[in-house]
């Protein structure tokens, strides 16, 4: 290496990698952080514990409630007797519901933010176990942080959707409202109902649709662990309702009925620790 016998310190160094000493030092300063950021290599296993006969069940509508725009949703429908429950690694993260009004089609409620690596695995059990005739997703999207060409409206954002290309009806016929509108990239859905699309999009046999409520906020992503759903936002009525004019049955949604939301969520009995007390400095 040349050096400039007039320069008054060493050049500069350019590495593609950092070294271990880079490493160190933010371990060391920073408790906690290198172990949060680490990407997680944890495999889940998914299972399927019955409540009653599997033989009976299967082949109808099939309801997926994500996040909390989902549970929103499913608060407001009479959901009858839980036939089934989903586990990830024994921790029951959803379970499956009849409905009275329906007897052949089934609500799956999703009680818990699942990792990233734990959703391919949960949506594909999940399909290939109840084998649905079509698949009706509900979930949100962040409205302040969409990308979209015309003008937003962020006191009135619309409800927007994604299909499958095998499905026979679009969502913007089955309704009169103008508002329903196509989620388009480069928006992203890191979120269950992502990894349920994109499954029922390769096998091309299944029609799927998503809908998206406006969620008025900024999204965190998926977290590193299983951790069940804090439901924070409430939505209009007038906006659940509309949604629920969408599906490809006609399934009665109650606002009386939708104010228990807390039965369809998971009590949350540690206080998880803050990022704050994480990066927390040590002299």
């Amino acid at each position: 290496m040349e050096v400039e016998p007039l320069q008054d310190s060493a050049p500069n160094r350019y590495a593609f990698e950092s070294d271990d000493s880079e490493d160190d030092i933010g371990r060391n300063a920073y408790p906690g952080v290198s172990e949060r950021t680490k990407r997680s290599k944890h495999r889940y296993d998914a299972e399927v514990v019955w409540n009653v006969n599997a033989g009976a069940l299967g082949g109808g509508n099939f309801f997926v409630a994500v996040g909390q725009a989902g549970l929103a949703w499913a608060s407001g429908v009479q959901l009858a007797k839980s036939i089934a429950d989903i586990q990830l690694d024994d921790t029951k993260v959803a379970s499956v519901f009849t409905i009275d009004e329906h007897p052949g089609d089934l609500v799956l409620v999703l009680k818990y933010d699942l990792p990233i690596s734990s959703m391919p695995s949960f949506a594909s059990k999940v399909l290939t176990t109840f084998t649905p005739s079509r698949v009706t997703i509900m979930d949100g999207y962040s409205s302040p942080a969409y990308i979209a060409p015309e003008r937003r409206n962020d006191l009135d954002p619309p409800i927007r959707y994604l299909e499958t290309a095998c499905i026979d009806e679009k969502p913007t016929t089955t309704t009169t409202s103008k508002r329903i509108k196509l989620f388009r990239p480069p928006n992203l859905l890191l979120s269950t109902s992502a990894a349920f699309l994109s499954i029922l999009e390769q096998g091309q046999k299944t029609p799927g649709l998503l809908l998206l409520l406006p969620f008025p906020q900024i999204e965190r992503p998926p977290p590193r662990t299983i951790e069940p759903i804090r439901v924070g936002v409430s939505w209009p009525e007038r906006q659940i309702v509309e949604m629920n004019s969408i599906l490809p049955a006609s399934i009665k949604w109650d606002p009386v009925l939708a104010r228990d939301i807390g039965r369809l969520t998971v009590s949350q009995s540690k206080k998880k620790k803050s990022d704050a007390a994480d990066l927390s400095m040590y002299i």
